[in-house]
């Protein structure tokens, strides 16, 4: 608990930055294929995997990178589609 009080700024923050996203997807199911959509927001993996390399020193597994990858490569082809 005592962590909580500590970080209570930040935690709700980032609780507000979420449910800005949120908004944004949800929206973004009205005017947008909905597998673009998904596509684009699975890639929050890559970003959390480069935050958590700068910020946090995290050193992602090999297969976390590849399949990053994937997905971004999923993301295109649908883009493209």
């Amino acid at each position: 608990m005592k962590e909580v009080k500590g970080n209570f700024k930040l935690l709700f923050a980032n609780s507000v930055l979420y449910l800005v996203v949120s908004f944004l997807v949800f929206s973004a199911f009205i005017g947008a294929p909905v597998a673009l959509v998904m596509a684009i927001k699975r890639l929050q993996i890559f970003f959390i995997l480069i935050l958590g390399l700068i910020f946090l020193k995290d050193k992602p597994t090999k297969h976390a990178w590849i399949a990053t990858a994937i997905m971004a490569f999923g993301a295109l082809l649908i883009k493209l589609g």
